[in-house]
């Protein structure tokens, strides 16, 4: 990030700034600690999800109260205004998919309960990309790097398309079997979890970009959609 001419502003915008970043871990850390309950079995002493998406809702809550202090106190304008608001919208989607994790924690317990074993292949094969989305789009905020912002945001197609194959497939399966309706509804719900946390890994990518550049992005996302406006 640029230097500013207030060194105070500065130092804010570095602990906001590094608070965004220390939210992004815990948020992936959080879905993580979800994914291991993708499983027929609950596991034994499993990650304190409840525990880590406190942390993120702390830190969401300290992000927002200092933005809203430094617009009221310092009435920032051009970069220094887009800098503040796009960390607390990156925020608000970092919390969000905390949220999404913690969801798809309890439903992979539900099926686990169930006693009817699952195949989680499908849904594996999306949290690996969604997580692989997560990191690059923590690892570009934490280098300010809007190119890979535009990337990422492009790439979300592949997690779209992977969500139709996993939804598709399990809803097929109950009409087919109705011992594992249950269990085949909980997989569909956390198939549509994981594509909204890549809902949100293109809003913070989107967000990253007006931040960096002050240019928005196209939102019709296509193989050949030029990435800003």
């Amino acid at each position: 990030m640029k230097k500013h001419t207030v060194q105070s502003f500065d130092d804010i915008l570095q602990t906001v700034t590094g608070d965004l970043l220390r939210m992004g871990q815990l948020a992936r850390d959080e879905l993580t600690a979800a994914i291991l309950r993708l499983d027929n079995a609950i596991p034994d002493n499993p990650p304190p999800i409840q525990a880590l998406e406190n942390l993120v809702d702390a830190l969401n809550e300290k992000i927002e109260i200092e933005v809203q202090h430094t617009l009221a106190l310092r009435q920032p304008v051009a970069a220094d205004l887009r800098a503040l608001i796009s960390c607390n919208r990156i925020a608000t989607d970092l919390e969000r998919i905390g949220d999404h994790a913690k969801n798809i924690a309890k439903r992979a317990d539900l099926v686990a309960a169930q006693g009817i074993p699952m195949d989680f292949t499908r849904l594996h094969n999306l949290s690996a990309v969604v997580v692989r989305q997560l990191d690059a789009i923590i690892a570009a905020v934490h280098n300010a790097d809007a190119e890979a912002a535009g990337r990422i945001w492009q790439q979300d197609l592949e997690v779209d398309a992977l969500f139709d194959e996993a939804f598709n497939a399990h809803l097929a399966e109950i009409c087919q079997t109705e011992d594992n309706a249950f269990s085949c509804a909980h997989l569909l719900f956390i198939a549509k979890a994981f594509e909204r946390i890549g809902d949100h890994v293109t809003n913070i990518a989107e967000d990253l970009v007006y931040w960096v550049t002050g240019r928005r992005m196209n939102k019709r996302r296509t193989d050949k959609t030029p990435l800003v406006e």
